[in-house]
């Protein structure tokens, strides 16, 4: 088996795990927050007399909104999978293997005796 990058396993944790993926999308908008807020208030004068940082400031504020919105959008994603996969399953349980009608022989239907006589 080939070994991955620790950066890439990590990425896939916070990925597949649902409340993982949930806690990345807060911190990530909490950072996104506080850059603009400090861009917005303390350093507005360094950043204006410095356009590189400037950029670069305001760069790594839209990466981290965007991280969180394609995270947020993977997450929506994986919620209609899973609620199609549930719907799925209980549609097989409830009208049989085949999706037509539920199985004659099932508990709720007792199988009737042979020779048409009703059950007593």
């Amino acid at each position: 088996m080939r070994r991955r990058p620790i950066l890439i396993q990590i990425a896939l944790g916070i990925v597949r795990a649902p409340r993982t993926r949930r806690s990345a999308m807060f911190f990530l908008l909490l950072g996104a927050l506080a850059l603009l807020f400090l861009g917005a208030t303390w350093l507005d004068r360094f950043l204006a007399a410095h356009p590189l940082a400037f950029l670069a400031h305001w760069s790594a504020c839209a990466c981290l909104t965007l991280s969180a919105a394609l995270l947020a959008l993977y997450d929506m994603l994986a919620i209609q999978a899973a609620a199609r996969e549930t719907r799925r399953q209980l549609r097989r349980r409830v009208l049989g293997a085949d999706g037509g009608a539920p199985t004659p022989h099932s508990s709720d239907n007792p199988p009737r005796p042979a020779g048409g006589a009703s059950p007593p």
